[in-house]
């Protein structure tokens, strides 16, 4: 069924294009509708009724009844010439949506054919007989229309029914069939049902076509009920009273009632829990066609009768035991066991009467849960499908076509698709009655339907039909299907106990058949021991060469008087049958000569890998009770008491050859070896394998593949990795050579190549990585390889790779093998063939002899062919099980009942495909692979236990770049029981150093400075009009003004009340004035006092408050950038005046320095330190200098927000070692920055943390940093500063927590209590309580001492220790505790992200000034310049540096003129410039830009550039494509605001870039000039379509638009061209896209519109009016003037008292040109200083925005698809947005569905700061 997007979209959608000039009230009539209003006419009046929408409330609103009542007599008009045309319902919509072949699965219509077989029918009295039903059924008249409507003419011609003569025509029949039951009914004709006869043998089919469009199947039978009652008995029936029409305004009353509302609720509340579709194994997309096929199956009556016998007993119907057998169908096929099938709902409510005889589709759908988790009965999952569908149907009020649209929104478009239906029929029709007899032909199609099982009953039984959609199913998978439904249907009808059994076999007996032949692997060999296998050969090849190794080679003579010595010492030892004996012998000749002796006697070797770790090891001596272990005579090792490790050389040496063949007592039931697994429980498993249990294998690969004496293997698995078995067991028992790399060079592909030429290797056998290494380095020679056969296990093998074999070799075999360790070595091949291609995998393949798989579910139940199951193994292969690990046993060795057989659960999952071969997965436990080896992340886990301050540890894999795993450990430390009492030993340090303090500030200048900074803050309030003589205003007044910089104004909250507080305000409520005195206040005066007040006053930082004071006015407004101030000519010596050479800065940086120096040297460790905020390396001097002095061996993190402080601090600690640098964010998550948790030992943050968004957030986060016990060394202000409130506050970010809602900076309590009752831990503070050193103080706090300490070195050095190099952990965290789901399990996906990608500070340094030209070293220092720093980096985007517009022009303009003379041409633009840094550019891109820009111009002739020019198309040059970020999925495009560049939305493209995972991309204005020449209406045209065409040049087929304002407006014409051409528009969002309603042609109005919305508010440019009489006098002219503002409608304002001053403005400002008025406009937004840039920018930035304002006036043409318009809900002056009919605008526009949504701001901040962050949500919703 078609899960619906649209209301309704039309078939015709991308042909129609008509421009709306007048109202179109049939489309009024249907937006109505779609709100729940039904209109209609009774005689002359308009009536109408409105459901009850949620809130109680009619949908009809104010708005809406007048437009009716302005409106009625043309609806009237409307409705009476269209009385027989209505809405089509929710399932016509669908169906008609599912016509069209742009929806997945879509392109078919929704019908039926059906054949009725009668004895005799006589062609006109059957078309006599339809004709008459065509009369007295409307809808049998219907016309479908693609606008969404129906239509029923009150003429029709005559139906034809055709006859035809197939008696012995069988080719025609055939023909006719198909004609007829793939018919389309073309939408906008008649009929949509076509009835024809032919005579056949002894009997006249009716063939019957119906579009469900137009009837149900009810209706069908209706139809053909009363046609036997017009042919047979000749009755006339009068027309049915109640319309189809009728029953649909009855239907919509029903649904607008507490009902209705109750069932929406309903379904709302189900449908975040509701599971998906059943995930069955379909066939790609591009397979899918058109048309249907359908099954039958019959269940004949007297079965039939059983069954409903036995449902009946059950308390259940017969629909609900046969929708459930369907339901098990599915979910034995699909991988998931909770999903929804699709209910057809023949759906008539009993509204009235004749609801029964009317003729329609009253069909609709239900989503029905199943959920098939549990082990039940048929009898109990029957009670509970059933009882679940009656639930649902108590509340199909609400239909499943709209909560499939609901089920969109919430899970995402692909997500809804449920195209598994059941529609059942059952009881509902008795075709008993009927003359005529169904025939057993006929056929359904319904679109996006995979397969629709349809259950009707009749006199003959029980009928099924499935109509499957062609291509979605492998044939034999449906095949099979269908087969499983019908055998259990029967067998549930033969048997009344299957109805009370648990475990169905479910599996198609085809199926089992196949896996029976695949795994009739019996063969008989002559099995012996291991030993006598290779014994026979040390006695029949004597003299040819056994092993080879890198200082030797021996003979099987050699081999057997060796492998004799040593059994004979090992006896003497007291060796005996099946004692374990460990083999720690490197790869050697000995290796096999002790393996060989250990099993002479009788014995089990266990191989140990002598690299492993020596507690892993003794755990397998000690699990394994080894008395005795086999050794390299350099590597002894301690085996405790009662064990000896004997070098291998002592047993050669010693003794005589005193064992005999006679004295062998092995048996082949006996344990050969035990190899030892990594285990959960933290201890190795260890696998008994039995000699015939090996030798099975071994014999059955030498005899399928022919491994002979001739052939030699390079042994290069480990002893203790089970490949080795092979290599040694399969290789010696037929004669041939083992041949042992070097143990030096054991990984080096090169020395393998010269091993394998030298020796003539013939055998490979390793895990597919070592063959992929050989091949890599084969591809650098020209060697060929004697290779011919190739074994590869143990891991995925790369489908590439068996190719690259043959290229490298002569033909050999290649197998891939599986298995397990648990089933001796390999259990299944797969031989794979040269003209094979592997497009995903290889397969698993088939079982070896004398084995036998099974892929079982979780209740060890077989699965169908291509359903994942778990890979069971059974047969001579199974091991003994575990040594002495019954838990593990019970777990992995299990009893089938299905098999009647031992089985060894893998934990592998995989498939069979048809043909039995089986297809591996991979594993679905805790149990993983990495790089070849298995590994159980629960070892890992208990070895990180072992520290003794853990308590919890939880390993993960993670998947990094390139695909490559990693694991990452997270442990959790202990409570601690000692407390730590560091804190005293630094106290105890800087109380010593305190008291050498004398304090010799200079109080006076102190006392100026303040008083200086508080007149400096109210002279800048009463130069933005915030303060005046008799003024009153609130502080959420004055934090709107306008003439205040948008970034400050939350700054004047703290400005007013530190006012306040020094009684230069009053306050009355909350209303703030000026008070007594305050009028007289003079800066200048305090200012003069300032500067002679003390010597402080002559320093860099004296200078600096002076500058800031006296500019705090221009600051505000933003026309003086406050880092100019601090960085004067980009110099940093106000910093180092400041935090250097101030000599209260030095007496903390030294307390701080003392504190880490006394912490440092308790630490036996490498002492870690964070500093953050470090700013201009103050502190880091300090530190750094005393821990160098002391010898302390140290990591030292210097970090800071701003990339801009690096490289003057790396200048500044240049000298010292260990310093790593990164741009640090204390507001965002850490780990995302390259900082892991319990990491450092210390934080310093020196005036830092008061600067934070969240202080808690902060403070929470530093502690997850440190180590348990480590220190926050935080030197804060406890006072609020009156000359930072004035100066630096305006570089602060504003605080967003309720800490300082009412102060800017805590004062020494609020500090105290924060870190007290907050973190737990000692805190100290200096001074100490009630003093303050320059109002500072120094906050030590010992972060999270509740928890013990752990070391990760520790940590490392126990994995080292317990586990093999491979499983060793590559990051370790510490975290107080683990993230947890909602149902409080251990979050693993959480952890997952966790893992710390750490980047080498190296890699972020700058670029070298060496790396640069001439050209780009002069762009680099124009742009710190103006940006008023020091240095710059070459390759950040210069938005990081919080560059502004004005900076922008004032560097644009520099360039320029740099260019035009450093290149003697004027090729680049003051304009391109600018435009590119509008759009975000870094220094090296926009010297690059120039250069290349230029260099093309010098190259070229002045004939040629015309030529040149005059051959480029505007267009061409118009647009520009900037991806943003990359990613996956849908593309993202932003479209910007009026002037084209991204430096609008700025801070939304951050917040997507923050948030999204998709690719981000914006299309914006190249070329000013070319967007300005277009005409103004064809402004948005000629842009769209060059978009259009940049996007189309990305090759991608789906977008997502998102425009702000008018790029609203272009990626509304973006789609309508994308849809054109078949592209996908995925999503369609305009963000307060308005289109301007009034016509205002008005330049300087135009302007004034333009100031405010990109520099000032005009108001503040002319003093002499104010902006609210300007915005007054402008809705006024609108109100008097229909909305029309010409060129002298400021006239209007002539002679008006309240408008006086601003008409005297206007009309000066129209005497002037339009180049005099920006003048003045610059020199009020940029001073003196940068008017010549900023005028430049300024003009060529209106002639856009003017340009753009003219073509917002939008006349367009309907967009066939649904859009979303946020829309802003706050309201700002200069901003005439009537947003309401912009939405009405827009609903009509669109055929689809408009969705609104509210979002906080005005039309400027809704995209801006939180905003920002907000509305990025909802632009990635899926």
């Amino acid at each position: 069924m078609v899960a619906v997007e649209h209301a309704i979209l039309l078939k015709n959608i991308l042909e129609r294009n008509n421009i709306m000039e007048n109202i179109d009230y049939k489309k009024i009539i249907r937006r109505f509708s779609d709100a729940g209003i039904r209109l209609w006419v009774d005689g002359e009046k308009l009536k109408f009724s409105a459901s009850k929408t949620e809130n109680g409330t009619g949908g009809m609103d104010e708005e809406k009844l007048a437009f009716l009542k302005a409106h009625k007599n043309e609806i009237i008009m409307e409705l009476k010439k269209d009385e027989n045309r209505f809405l089509l319902t929710d399932i016509q919509s669908a169906y008609l949506l599912g016509r069209m072949d742009t929806f997945d699965y879509g392109g078919v219509s929704c019908k039926i054919y059906l054949e009725i077989d009668y004895e005799e029918l006589d062609k006109e009295r059957c078309q006599w007989a339809w004709n008459k039903l065509v009369e007295r059924h409307e809808m049998l008249r219907a016309i479908i229309c693609d606008d969404g409507y129906q239509v029923i003419p009150t003429d029709t011609s005559e139906i034809e029914v055709k006859y035809y003569d197939f008696t012995s025509d069988i080719e025609g029949l055939a023909k006719l069939r198909e004609e007829m039951s793939d018919k389309v009914f073309p939408i906008g004709a008649w009929p949509y049902f076509e009835i024809a006869l032919s005579k056949q043998k002894e009997k006249t089919v009716m063939h019957i076509s119906f579009d469900f469009l137009i009837a149900d199947w009810n209706s069908i039978w209706i139809l053909i009920r009363e046609f036997e009652d017009f042919y047979f008995n000749g009755e006339t029936k009068k027309k049915v009273p109640l319309s189809f029409q009728d029953y649909l305004s009855l239907e919509n009353e029903m649904i607008s009632k507490p009902e209705g509302l109750r069932d929406k609720e309903y379904w709302k509340k189900r449908i975040e829990n509701l599971p998906p579709r059943p995930m069955l194994p379909v066939k790609d997309k591009s397979c899918i066609e058109s048309g249907f096929d359908r099954l039958i199956f019959e269940l004949p009556k007297n079965k039939w009768d059983k069954f409903c016998k036995y449902v009946n007993a059950t308390g259940c119907t017969p629909t609900a035991a046969v929708m459930t057998c369907y339901a098990l169908c599915l979910g034995n096929w699909s991988q998931i066991k909770e999903f929804c099938i699709n209910l057809t709902l023949l759906n008539r409510l009993p509204l009235s009467p004749d609801v029964y005889s009317i003729v329609g589709d009253f069909t609709s759908v239900s989503l029905l849960e199943v959920n098939l988790q549990e082990k039940e009965s048929f009898a109990k999952l029957t009670k509970r499908i059933q009882s679940q569908m009656m639930m649902d149907l108590d509340h199909r009020l609400f239909s499943g076509v709209k909560t499939m649209r609901e089920y969109s929104i919430v899970h995402g478009k692909d997500a809804s698709l449920f195209p598994y239906v059941f529609t059942g029929s059952i009881g509902l029709v008795n075709t008993g009655n009927f003359k005529g007899k169904i025939s057993g032909y006929g056929k359904s199609s319904t679109p996006q339907v995979f397969i629709d099982c349809q259950a009707m009953d009749g006199p003959d039984g029980l009928r099924i039909n499935w109509d499957v959609r062609r291509g979605v199913f492998d044939s034999k998978l449906l095949e099979s299907m269908f087969e499983c439904f019908k055998n259990l249907l029967e067998k549930l009808a033969d048997d009344s106990r299957m109805w009370e059994k648990e475990e169905l076999i479910l599996v198609p007996s085809s199926q089992l058949e196949v896996r029976n032949k695949v795994n009739a692997t019996e063969k008989i060999f002559n099995k012996k021991t291991l030993f006598e296998m290779v014994w026979d050969a040390m006695n029949r090849e004597g003299t040819k060469v056994a092993v080879i190794d890198q200082n030797e080679s021996i003979t099987y003579g050699e081999l057997k008087n060796r492998v004799c010595k040593i059994a004979g010492n090992l006896k003497s030892m007291g060796i005996k049958n099946q004692d374990t004996v460990g083999v720690l012998v490197d790869k050697q000749v000995n290796q096999i000569s002790a393996v060989l002796a250990v099993l002479a006697l009788g014995g089990i070797y266990v191989p140990i890998d002598r690299e492993q770790p020596y507690q892993r090891i003794k755990g397998i001596v000690d699990k394994a009770e080894i008395k005795v272990c086999i050794c390299n005579e350099n590597k002894i090792m301690d085996m405790g008491e009662g064990g000896k490790c004997i070098p291998v050389s002592e047993l050669l040496e010693s003794g005589e050859n005193n064992w005999d063949i006679q004295a062998y007592q092995g048996k082949g039931q006996d344990i050969a070896y035990i190899i030892f697994t990594s285990g959960s429980t933290g201890i190795p498993k260890g696998v008994q394998i039995s000699n015939h249990a090996a030798a099975n294998t071994i014999l059955d690969v030498n005899d399928r593949f022919n491994v002979g004496k001739t052939d030699k293997v390079l042994a290069l698995s480990k002893l203790n990795f089970d490949l080795s078995v092979y290599d040694i067991f399969g290789i010696l028992s037929v004669g041939g050579t083992l041949v042992f790399p070097d143990e030096e060079q054991y990984l080096v592909p090169s020395h393998w190549q010269k091993l394998i030429l030298k020796h003539g290797i013939t055998v490979w056998n390793t895990v597919p990585a070592f063959m992929s290494m050989l091949m890599e380095y084969c591809e650098s020679t020209e060697e060929v390889l004697p290779i011919k056969l190739v074994l590869m296990s143990g891991d995925w093998i790369p489908v590439t790779l068996p190719q690259q074999i043959r290229n490298h070799t002569q033909n050999p075999l290649i197998v891939s093998l599986g298995g397990a360790t648990e089933a001796s070595i390999w259990s299944n091949y797969y031989i794979c063939k040269p003209e094979e291609n592997f497009e995903v995998s290889i397969p698993y393949g088939y079982p070896l002899s004398n084995q036998g798989f099974y892929i079982a579910d979780k209740w060890l139940k077989p699965v169908p062919d291509y359903v994942p199951g778990e890979l069971c193994i059974y047969g001579a292969g199974l091991a003994e099980g575990y040594l002495k690990d019954d838990e593990q046993n019970e777990s992995h060795f299990v009893y089938s009942e299905y098999l009647g057989r031992n089985i060894y659960r893998t934990g592998d999952y995989g498939y069979y495909r048809k043909d039995g071969v089986m297809i591996f997965l991979g594993r679905r436990d805790a149990q993983v692979k990495i790089r070849g080896h298995r590994i159980e992340l629960g070892e890992i886990e208990k070895t990180l236990m072992k520290a003794d301050a853990v308590e919890e540890a939880c390993a993960v894999v993670v998947e990094r770049a390139g695909n490559s795993k990693e694991i990452l450990a997270i442990v959790t430390s202990k409570t601690l029981k000692i407390k730590d009492k560091s804190y005293r030993l630094i106290e105890d340090a800087i109380t010593k150093q305190v008291v050498q303090y004398d304090d010799n500030t200079n109080h006076n200048w102190t006392i100026c400075r303040d008083r200086a900074a508080l007149a400096a803050m109210f002279m800048a309030l009463k130069e933005v009009g915030i303060l005046g003589e008799g003024k009153k205003i609130n502080i959420a007044e004055a934090c709107n003004v306008l003439q205040v910089k948008e970034q400050y104004r939350w700054l004047l909250k703290y400005w007013i009340m530190a006012l306040y507080k020094a009684k230069m305000l009053n306050k009355e409520g909350d209303l703030y004035s000026i008070s007594v005195g305050g009028e007289n206040l003079d800066l200048g005066k305090l200012l003069e006092e300032l500067k002679i007040s003390g010597k402080q006053s002559e320093s860099a930082f004296g200078q600096y408050i002076v500058t800031a004071f006296e500019n705090a006015g221009a600051v505000l407004k933003g026309t003086v950038n406050p880092v100019e101030l601090l960085y004067p000519q980009g110099s940093t010596k106000v910093l180092e005046s400041l935090y250097v050479q101030n000599n209260t800065a030095k007496i903390f940086n030294e307390m701080v320095a003392t504190a880490c120096i006394t912490l440092a040297k308790n630490k036996k460790k490498t002492f870690r330190i964070l500093e953050i905020g470090g700013g201009s390396a103050a502190t880091s001097r300090c530190v750094l200098s005393a821990l160098k002095k002391n010898d302390i061996a140290y990591e030292y993190y210097f970090s800071d927000v701003a990339e801009s402080f690096m490289a003057e601090a790396k200048g500044h600690l240049k000298d010292y070692q260990n310093v790593h640098f990164q741009c640090f964010d204390m507001d965002r998550d850490y780990r995302e920055q390259g900082i892991k948790p319990s990491y450092f030992d210390v934080v310093i943050a020196t005036g830092v943390i008061e600067n934070a968004k969240d202080i808690k957030y902060t403070l929470n986060l530093i502690k997850e940093v440190l180590v348990s016990g480590g220190y926050l060394l935080a030197t804060e202000p406890v006072k609020e500063e009156n000359w930072i409130l004035a100066a630096q506050a305006f570089m602060m970010t504003k605080p967003c927590d309720e800490l300082r809602k009412d102060m800017l900076y805590l004062d020494e309590d609020a500090w105290r209590e924060l870190l007290t009752n907050e973190m737990s831990g000692d805190l100290a503070e200096y001074p100490p309580r009630g003093e303050a050193c320059g109002n500072l103080k120094l906050w030590i706090k010992q972060m999270s001492s509740e928890f013990e300490y752990v070391d990760e070195e520790e940590l490392m050095r126990i994995t080292e220790t317990y586990l093999p190099e491979y499983m060793i952990p590559g990051q370790i965290q510490v975290v107080s505790h683990f993230p947890l789901t909602g149902n409080g399990k251990i979050d693993r996906k959480t952890m997952k992200n966790w893992y710390v990608e750490r980047t080498d500070e190296e890699q972020r340094d700058d670029i070298e000034e060496s790396d640069l030209d001439e050209f780009e070293n002069q762009v680099a220092s124009i742009i710190a310049g103006a940006l008023g720093i020091e240095h710059i980096q070459v390759d950040r985007d210069l938005y990081e540096y919080g560059i502004d517009s004005l900076v922008q022009a004032q560097v644009a303009g520099k360039l320029k003129t740099y260019a035009d003379e450093r290149f003697k041409t004027d090729a680049v633009t003051f304009d391109r410039i600018l435009r590119i840094m509008l759009n975000g550019t870094s220094t090296r891109e926009l010297a690059t830009f120039i250069k290349e820009s230029c260099a093309i111009a010098e190259s070229v002739s002045s004939n040629e550039k015309e030529e040149s020019i005059g051959e480029t198309s505007r267009e061409s040059e118009l647009g520009e494509f900037t991806m943003l970020q990359e990613g996956d999925g849908t593309l993202l495009v932003l479209l910007p605001p009026a002037l084209g560049t991204l430096s609008g939305i700025s801070e939304l493209i951050e917040a997507i870039k923050g948030k999204a995972a998709q690719p981000v991309a914006a299309l914006t204005i190249k070329n000013a000039d070319c967007y300005t020449n277009i005409q103004s209406d064809d402004v948005i045209g000629k842009v769209a379509d060059c978009y259009t065409e940049l996007l189309k040049q990305t090759g991608r087929q789906e977008f997502r638009l998102i425009g702000y304002c008018m790029g609203g407006f272009l990626a509304l014409e973006i789609a309508r061209r994308l849809q054109e051409e078949d592209i996908a528009v995925e999503k369609l969002i305009m963000i307060d896209s308005t289109p301007i309603l009034e016509e205002i042609e008005d330049d300087v109005l135009i302007e004034f519109l333009f100031l405010n919305g990109f520099y000032m508010a005009p108001g503040k440019i002319f003093n002499e009016v104010s902006d609210e009489e300007i915005v007054s006098a402008i809705e006024y002219i609108f109100k008097a003037n229909n909305r029309v503002v010409s060129q002298d409608s400021y006239r209007l304002l002539e002679g008006k008292k309240e408008y006086e001053r601003v008409f005297k403005l206007w009309k000066k400002l129209k005497t002037m040109k339009q180049e005099e008025r920006f003048e003045i406009y610059t020199r009020a937004i940029a001073g003196d200083t940068k008017e010549k840039a900023t005028l430049e920018m300024i003009t060529e930035q209106y002639e856009v925005y003017a340009q753009s304002f003219k073509a917002s006036k939008l006349e367009t043409e309907n967009y066939f698809g649904d859009m979303l318009f946020l829309k802003a809900t706050e309201e700002q002056p200069y901003v005439f947005l009537d947003r309401e009919a912009a939405v009405s605008f827009w609903k009509e526009v669109c055929i689809g569905d408009v969705e609104v949504e509210c979002i906080p701001g005005n039309h400027d901040s809704c995209i801006e700061g939180k905003n920002a962050e907000s509305i990025a949500k909802i632009l990635l919703q899926q």
